[in-house]
């Protein structure tokens, strides 16, 4: 049941997709820390569920999470079998942790922020991070005003809604719902975007639109275009018949009982997908071909093999037949702010320190560019600094409008300005000389489970990265834009003495040689791990005057081909 509308959603169930099992352990493990907290109530049952399996999307992992909630909560309720009116009064939340995130090992609903959170009832506290303003934004912003049901929500973006600014008389007869702010028509070109009819009813949704596509969607006052923005509501009458896909073939393909059939899995989008055949304006013929889709339509079934894309079509067919005609809500929130975590340094250093949620974070939050840190000597950094969770011995020196967060650092080291350092300990600061990190530089450490040579078990080592605050991690390296530690790769290549093949090899399409593929640090080699001496000679802060740091660095490239790499 709903609390007072002015308060909060009382979750009766929160469930997380991810795509890795061991992933999934942990967030379940996170957000049981934030249950025990406080944070959220005791009796939410906390799930945690990994993907049937891999690409399954978005709107496949939202049908199999539904169908593993509906399994608990028709146990709970005494049905032996699964029953969709177990979900009749329930309120349940479904987050997706979605894709993997260079800038944080637990992913993008993980990413720090400099503000201390202890939310109203709650005596701890703790960092704040992305996923506690999601759940804050949902449970006490968006859901209470609505109709018990289903709420999902993606977690690689930062949304900022401002208090009482939901101003919307929900409907009960409403289908869905989904959640869009105002952008920019130049931050959109890389986005999907709504076309709302002058009912308020989501017509069509559109990825990377084109001007005249843009300029049909615009809001008629501002310019502007309604975001994707992630959010979305079902209704306990359309969760229901979701739920059902799971007895659908070939819809029955995206949740785990389908699979267990020996099905090949199906990707569906919650968005280019399931929302989209409910728009008002998509006839079935454009929705089953994909034109309407983007690269999530037509692209993806020009790449899949004949049997896939068959199987494709039928199912889009049937969700087309299943879907179309129902309602789906657009609630516009003006004053409300979207930025996508993107594969781009400068986004996440301007999301962590110059963040919107400032302004409209969730309540019991207290923003300090200092949190939680140590800085021996006690004397703080300067203003200017962001640390969070972090100590810093008196050897350090750091750069203006850095970001610190959950190191230990030590040593004799240097930074210039606007450099990012995350998760770095004393056993990665072993070095005899004065340590130095250029301007900008993004400089992580990653723990990689490992299994050995001589046995199957995992093993735990660390893992160096380093690349510039202004390199886009997923630019092809031909592309003049495309840079590593902010040279660009000719640069690069003059520099080390390193070449295009080392990296990439000879197979691999220049498309796909971008910082993501490249074979820049070596996970496991017999001759040891990277090392800070390579950080610093990667971004150009080190002279390799004899080229022993060249000749090293090739012998563990080499070693690659059977090794994993970050």
């Amino acid at each position: 049941m709903k609390e007072d509308v002015q308060k909060r959603t009382k979750w009766n169930v929160i469930i997380l997709t991810c795509h890795h099992r061991d992933s999934a352990a942990v967030y379940e493990k996170e957000l049981r820390i934030r249950q025990k907290k406080g944070f959220l109530d005791d009796d939410t049952l906390i799930l945690a569920v990994e993907d049937p399996k891999a690409q399954v999307g978005s709107g496949g992992a939202t049908v199999n999470a539904l169908l593993i909630a509906a399994e608990y909560m028709s146990a709970k309720q005494g049905y032996t079998v699964i029953n969709g009116d177990a979900l009749e009064n329930a309120n349940i939340l479904i987050l997706h942790m979605g894709r993997d995130f260079p800038f944080d090992s637990c992913g993008p609903a993980f990413t720090s922020l400099p503000a201390i959170y202890s939310p109203q009832g709650s005596k701890y506290s703790s960092v704040l991070c992305n996923i506690d303003s999601l759940l804050d934004t949902v449970t006490r912003k968006l859901s209470p005003k609505a109709s018990s049901g289903v709420w999902v929500c993606s977690t690689d973006m930062f949304l900022t809604i401002p208090d009482n600014s939901v101003d919307v008389v929900w409907d009960s007869t409403w289908d869905a719902a989904v959640i869009t702010v105002p952008i920019s028509k130049d931050y959109a070109k890389n986005h999907g975007i709504y076309k709302i009819s002058k009912e308020g009813f989501v017509s069509d949704v559109v990825y990377r639109a084109d001007s005249y596509v843009m300029k049909m969607c615009s809001c008629e006052e501002s310019g502007s275009v309604p975001v994707v923005a992630g959010v979305v509501f079902l209704s306990h009458s359309l969760a229901c018949r979701m739920l059902g896909f799971h007895s659908l073939s070939p819809l029955d393909c995206c949740t785990y009982m389908g699979l267990d059939t020996g099905a090949q899995p199906i990707q569906l989008s919650l968005f280019f997908d399931i929302i989209l055949s409910m728009a008002e304006d998509v006839s079935m013929d454009d929705f089953v071909s994909g034109s309407r889709s983007g690269p999530y339509g037509k692209e993806r079934l020009q790449l899949a093999d004949d049997q896939t894309a068959n199987a494709m079509k039928c199912a889009k067919s049937l969700l087309y037949k299943e879907l179309h005609g129902l309602k789906v809500k657009a609630v516009l929130i003006e004053d409300g702010i979207y930025s996508y975590q993107s594969m781009c340094g400068l986004d996440h250093y301007n999301s962590v320190y110059h963040s919107y949620l400032r302004s409209d974070g969730p309540n019991g939050q207290t923003w300090a560019n200092a949190t939680h840190c140590y800085v021996e000597g006690s004397k703080l950094p300067a203003s200017d600094i962001v640390v969070m969770n972090s100590y810093i011995s008196s050897g350090v020196s750091l750069g203006s409008k850095n970001v610190v967060s959950h190191c230990h650092l030590e040593g004799s080291l240097s930074t210039g300005s606007s450099c990012v350092l995350s998760n770095l300990k004393g056993c990665d600061m072993q070095f005899p000389q004065e340590m130095e990190f250029n301007e900008g530089m993004i400089v992580q450490a990653f723990n990689v489970g490992l299994r050995s040579l001589t046995d199957t078990k995992r093993h735990v080592t660390r893992v160096l990265t380093v690349f510039g605050k202004y390199d886009v991690l997923d630019t092809p390296s031909y592309k003049g834009s495309s840079s590593f530690c902010h040279d660009l790769w000719v640069v690069f290549f003059n520099r080390t003495g390193i070449s295009k093949e080392e990296l990439w090899g000879t197979k691999m399409a220049d498309k796909e040689m971008n910082l993501v593929t490249a074979r820049l640090f070596p996970a496991f080699h017999l001759t040891g791990k990277i090392g800070m001496q390579v950080i610093m000679w990667l971004q150009g802060a080190l002279a390799d005057v004899d080229g022993t740091i060249l000749d090293t660095y090739l012998l563990r490239i080499e070693f690659l081909h059977n090794s994993p790499n970050v």
